[in-house]
């Protein structure tokens, strides 16, 4: 047998023998901004990579998240992904014959625990800022009106007398003062 006979023989039996199956596919650990990819050893002689996908579609557009070339390397923490999203994901394996793709995963993300939680303190901080400034309103319209009640008492109010002459004073509404007629002056 020639030299040639025994390297295609030999590419045969590579070839039989590197048949890739893609393993199965699963995602663990789904949080609001991340998903952990988990998927099974390839068993191909002639390893390359993994390359992880991902698409927000079904209908494909599907984006190279990441390759890796370690072929015992079969987890992958796809992170800074947006909440409540649905993701699909998928593994190819390569190999120096080719490449197969698992199985697709799809995976929505949770809500974001800071998001409602900043928009509640926001809403609460607007509720204290509007509970303030009415008490404050509350508090001003107060003491106009004891300011008003005790102007208007002081107008009323006929027993004032004069410091100087002792006689009865009064008050002139158009000046703001009180005035004695006796002594004929303001006080």
């Amino acid at each position: 047998m020639s030299a040639v006979g025994i390297v295609v023989i030999g590419l045969i039996l590579i070839s039989t023998i590197n048949v890739q199956a893609a393993g199965k596919l699963q995602a663990k650990e789904v949080t609001y901004n991340s998903v952990v990819l988990l998927w099974d050893e390839s068993t191909a002689i002639t390893f390359t990579q993994y390359e992880v996908y991902q698409s927000e579609s079904k209908i494909g557009g599907w984006s190279l998240v990441k390759i890796i070339d370690s072929k015992s390397t079969t987890t992958y923490n796809v992170s800074y992904i947006k909440s409540e999203t649905e993701y699909i994901f998928k593994i190819r394996y390569v190999d120096a014959l080719g490449s197969e793709e698992s199985n697709t995963v799809t995976v929505t993300t949770l809500k974001d625990p800071l998001k409602g939680s900043i928009e509640q303190a926001v809403w609460y901080g607007y509720a204290i800022c509007i509970g303030g400034i009415a008490i404050i309103v509350i508090v001003v319209v107060v003491i106009v009106w004891l300011s008003v009640k005790k102007r208007k008492a002081k107008v009323q109010t006929p027993s004032q007398v004069c410091p100087t002459c002792g006689g009865a004073i009064r008050f002139v509404q158009e000046h703001q003062r009180w005035y004695c007629d006796k002594c004929q002056k303001y006080l």
